[in-house]
């Protein structure tokens, strides 16, 4: 019926663009939120360097099959892929609402940054907690209702 339309066009677009920009938001948010706080870093670079390797592969696959068997293996390929996906993703159950909270400390070596570490850990809604005395740095992921933060100025005050 849309075959032909220039609007079946402009709204497919349209769809496709804000279902991807949603994606490409809210995955990045969902790998910080799952990751450990020690393996953050490496969990983003590891997701970024996929999300490009899968856009390689997709084109390269894509055009083998449009030259090969034309443009409804490419459909029929797409659908199967979907298809997969939504099989995975129907058992996926929704993250943690968790944020990270940075906060500065003063100088203090090992022993007193593994000491604080532990009884930040001891704080109401606190689920991670990374100190690092070399950089004068605590990082807490923490559960966004139920959280301490009075607590933990309170520890960081004392230090």
């Amino acid at each position: 019926m849309f075959h032909n339309s220039v609007l079946s066009v402009a709204v497919a677009l349209l769809l496709f663009f804000v279902a991807f920009n949603l994606l490409e938001a809210m995955l990045p948010s969902l790998i910080s939120k799952t990751a450990p706080l020690a393996a953050k870093g490496t969990a983003m670079g590891v997701y970024s360097s996929v999300q490009f390797l899968g856009a390689f592969v997709g084109a390269t696959a894509g055009g083998f099959l449009m030259q090969y068997f034309g443009g409804n293996a490419v459909l029929i390929f797409a659908m199967v892929l979907l298809t997969l996906w939504l099989m995975v993703a129907s058992g996926m159950q929704s993250p943690a609402a968790v944020r990270t909270k940075l906060y500065p400390l003063p100088a203090m070596d090992e022993p007193a940054a593994r000491l604080l570490q532990s009884r930040l850990m001891q704080l109401k809604g606190v689920r991670e907690v990374m100190v690092v005395a070399a950089e004068q740095m605590a990082s807490i992921k923490i559960e966004t209702s139920g959280f301490d933060e009075a607590g933990v100025e309170q520890l960081l005050k004392g230090v």
